[in-house]
C-alpha cells in the first residue's frame, strides 16, 4: 500500500483495498498523526476511512456507523476521540 503520507487528491491507488485499485477524492490531515480519507471504489462509491501514523506503523479503518446517536438537526459539529474510533473501526476488506 503507498504511504498515508503520500496520498493525493486524484490518485489512482492500490493497496487501499486488496482487490481493486481506487481513486483518492479527499485527504484530509489532523495534525502529522490522524487522517480522513474519502476514495471511489471502481463503482464510483464514495468510501469515507480514518487512519492513524504512530511510530510509523500506519492502521486505516472503516467506521460504518460513527454516531452512537443521531445529531440534532441544528448540531454544526461533534467531536470524536481518535482512539475509539479506531477502535470501533474495521479493516478493509
Amino acid at each position: 500500500m503507498a504511504k498515508l503520507e503520500d496520498l493525493k487528491r486524484g490518485a489512482a491507488v492500490r493497496g487501499i483495498r486488496p482487490d481493486c485499485l481506487v481513486t483518492v477524492v479527499a485527504v484530509k490531515w489532523y495534525g502529522s498523526a490522524a487522517i480522513e480519507l474519502t476514495y471511489k471504489d471502481p463503482a464510483g462509491k464514495p468510501i469515507l476511512a480514518i487512519g492513524q501514523v504512530d511510530d510509523g506503523q500506519q492502521k486505516l479503518v472503516y467506521v460504518r456507523q460513527p454516531f452512537q446517536q443521531e445529531p440534532e438537526f441544528t448540531v454544526e459539529s461533534v467531536n470524536y476521540n481518535l482512539q475509539e474510533l479506531l477502535a470501533r473501526g474495521e479493516r478493509p476488506a
